[in-house]
């Protein structure tokens, strides 16, 4: 069991409640660790001398997890309060010896790809006192020896907030999505979605451990989890994710999200995040959510209206590490 100083939520129990505790650091956190070691001892290499080829060969699901592990253990800030988050993705290259196998100097191009388009999507990126939070990449299709990876990076807007469990007041009344705005036509541009997204996204409780420790996270490969919003309901059959569908016309009640519905949608899309899905998904207790996509949409197939919001649920598994080994991530806007 790792422990150490950090922020947690309950609604049993204060938003930032602080304990200290003594830190063991687990065979999988060595495990980590000497992934993230053995990387860097080998991207070392190739910096010393960039005419040196390597002949080993390693697996493409090896190389995909340890350029992003090794990545966002370099540069990654999930650790800070961010008031807003946005995902941009890109495409990049592994070359590939076949359908499962890769070579260690191939996986170090794809590491200085992923480098150099991180980098022009931090600096085009619009959003002020921006930090990287994590990158992830995801496998795509093999041709012509090439392997497709979709790089999705998200950055956020750092402030430091204290936790709400009634984020929304007098006047938040917000139509459900497609960016429509406000329930009495305005503020065009965000939606009810964007405004809960972003309230989840900036009260994520944040872990810290004291030195000589750090943390280090390793995406889950399934992230980001989709949810369509009818998946999770409370003990009176309410969806706690906000979801309509009616054979019938909807109506502006059903579209407007009053005050209390924001709320109530709120606490529900925080049910579903850190309690629900950890325990239909057994997962274990250093299964941290990350960031959350939310999209108000409208869909129509078969008879029926649907106005949902669809989730996109991050998360990674947290390691402990020593300082001493695994030096504390710099920021991507210094190099």
């Amino acid at each position: 069991m790792v422990a150490g100083t950090f922020y947690s939520c309950s609604k049993d129990q204060p938003a930032a409640d602080e304990q200290t505790n003594t830190v063991q650091i687990t065979a999988a956190d060595r495990a980590v660790a000497g992934r993230i070691l053995e990387f860097r001892r080998k991207l070392n290499f190739k910096k010393t001398d960039p005419t040196l080829k390597s002949s080993e060969i390693i697996a493409i699901d090896d190389a995909r997890l340890d350029v992003e592990t090794n990545f966002n253990a370099a540069y990654g800030f999930p650790h800070e309060k961010y008031e807003k988050t946005s995902t941009e993705s890109t495409l990049v290259y592994l070359t590939v010896i076949d359908n499962i196998s890769t070579t260690v100097d191939d996986m170090l191009a794809l590491y200085d790809e992923c480098l150099t388009k991180v980098l022009v999507l931090y600096n085009n990126s619009t959003l002020e006192n921006k930090e990287l939070l994590f990158i992830n990449l995801k496998k795509g299709e093999i041709e012509n020896g090439q392997l497709q990876l979709r790089l999705n990076v998200v950055l956020g807007t750092k402030q430091q907030t204290g936790y709400n469990w009634e984020p929304f007041g007098e006047g938040d009344n917000w139509l459900y999505g497609d960016l429509l705005g406000k329930c009495n036509g305005t503020e065009g541009g965000s939606d009810a979605a964007e405004q809960i997204q972003d309230q989840i996204n900036a009260n994520r409780p944040i872990y810290w451990i004291l030195p000589p420790y750090r943390y280090v996270y390793t995406i889950d490969i399934d992230s980001p989890y989709e949810l369509q919003g009818d998946e999770f309901k409370n003990i009176g059959g309410a969806n706690l994710i906000f979801y309509i569908e009616k054979t019938t016309e909807l109506t502006a009640d059903d579209m407007c999200l009053e005050v209390s519905e924001m709320n109530f949608h709120y606490n529900g899309e925080h049910e579903v995040i850190y309690d629900l899905m950890p325990s239909s998904n057994n997962k274990p207790l250093n299964w941290e959510f990350m960031e959350c996509d939310i999209e108000g949409l409208y869909e129509y197939e078969e008879g029926k209206q649907k106005i949902h919001h669809k989730n996109k649920l991050n998360y990674a598994y947290r390691n402990v590490v020593l300082i001493s080994e695994i030096a504390e991530p710099i920021p991507i806007s210094t190099l």
